[in-house]
């Protein structure tokens, strides 16, 4: 058996192992400080943003083949994925 290159090790490592932070970046916790710092919400203001909020839920995504022998990079997503 032939003995695996450094290279290969490397290249084996860094797609076991996905750049990723080391702890999840939790946005929302984030926000809810930077509000409190700033003395948060009122009733009122918080229901504001409740009120123009939009409610409509998101329409699904589309997967379209182009052709019948297609591979993953051949797939287009159309759709809307909010805003």
């Amino acid at each position: 058996m032939k003995p695996i290159s450094m290279e290969v090790k490397m290249k084996k490592a860094i797609l076991r192992n996905p750049a990723q932070p080391h702890q999840q970046i939790k946005f929302g916790s984030l926000l809810s400080s930077i509000a409190r710092e700033a003395g948060g919400l009122t009733v009122e203001e918080a229901g504001l943003f409740d009120y123009i909020r939009d409610k409509t839920p998101g329409k699904p995504m589309k997967f379209e083949w182009h052709n019948q022998s297609a591979t993953p990079r051949d797939i287009t997503l159309s759709g809307s994925c909010g805003a």
